[in-house]
């Protein structure tokens, strides 16, 4: 069943319309577009019109099939929203809807918490322009972790490693991690791609990861940044963090924005970050994150 076209009012830029929410709206069109780049991988099904953004890869990851940037009128909403839980909760792989203010957050929440998808503790959004004064602070509050060595992932072997932070901090099945290497090798690993990785070695042992994705807009979303469990509170997420916006800025990033969680909102605003808005999502809960 085709899902119905937006009302006009979708073209209005919210941005524009919210200044103070500003961190908000770049980081879910930043993630938005990251989703379509994902969509280049071999078989995937990418539905990208005014009206919303839908990805879907069989992977076994709800990051790699989900819906974004949804706006629908109050009418069309709830149809929208039961047809496309329906089609993708059906397929029986994870998925998420991500929702934040440049989507209709106020009108589809309700409707997704009752199609029937469970939110997702709420993540923070954050920005930090680059300016001078605003990468002395960010040199200024990374300190170098003895043993600690911070490389660009290049290669297959780097590759694995980074996942195997990501699955040791996220406490993955094999198959999830797998879904990670698929898609990331299908995307490329060379020094052109928009979608660049860090991975972090402590004294040779891989212990950090994060990534970067600059879209068309030059704004760096800030993703994936993980410590192994045991070498947390040293320091190691503030330095691959600071890395990668480094890295960001190096590529010509004009704003850098991020998503949150409560407990490392302290580690960003250190580095220089600034906390507006909220983001979002939800999962089916019968189907896993």
């Amino acid at each position: 069943m085709p899902i119905p076209r937006p009302e006009p009012r979708s073209a209005i830029d919210p941005i524009a319309l919210h200044p103070d929410r500003r961190a908000d709206h770049l980081i879910e069109r930043n993630h938005a577009r990251l989703l379509v780049h994902q969509g280049r991988f071999p078989g995937a099904l990418l539905e990208e019109n005014p009206s919303h953004i839908r990805l879907w890869t069989g992977l076994h990851s709800g990051f790699f099939n989900a819906v974004a940037r949804a706006s629908w009128s109050p009418e069309v909403a709830p149809g929208a929203v039961r047809t496309i839980a329906d089609d993708l909760s059906g397929r029986r792989i994870p998925w998420r809807w991500y929702l934040g203010s440049a989507s209709t957050g106020e009108d589809l929440a309700p409707l997704i918490r009752a199609v029937p998808m469970m939110p997702i503790p709420s993540q923070t959004p954050m920005l930090l322009e680059p300016t001078e004064r605003s990468m002395e602070r960010l040199v200024g509050s990374a300190r170098p972790v003895p043993g600690l060595v911070v490389s660009e992932v290049r290669d297959a072997l780097a590759l694995r490693d980074w996942v195997m932070v990501r699955a040791a901090s996220g406490d993955w099945l094999e198959r999830v991690a797998e879904a990670w290497l698929a898609m990331h090798r299908a995307l490329g690993l060379g020094p052109r791609e928009p979608l660049q990785h860090l991975v972090g070695h402590l004294r040779g042992r891989p212990v950090a990861s994060a990534s970067i994705w600059i879209d068309d807009d030059g704004v760096a979303g800030i993703y994936h940044v993980d410590v192994v469990p045991d070498a947390r509170e040293r320091g190691v997420a503030s330095w691959i963090a600071a890395a990668a916006v480094a890295l960001a800025v190096d590529r010509g990033a004009s704003s850098v924005a991020l998503a949150s969680t409560q407990a490392a909102l302290g580690l960003y605003r250190r580095l220089g970050f600034t906390a507006l808005g909220s983001f979002t999502y939800f999962i089916d809960p019968r189907l896993g994150p």
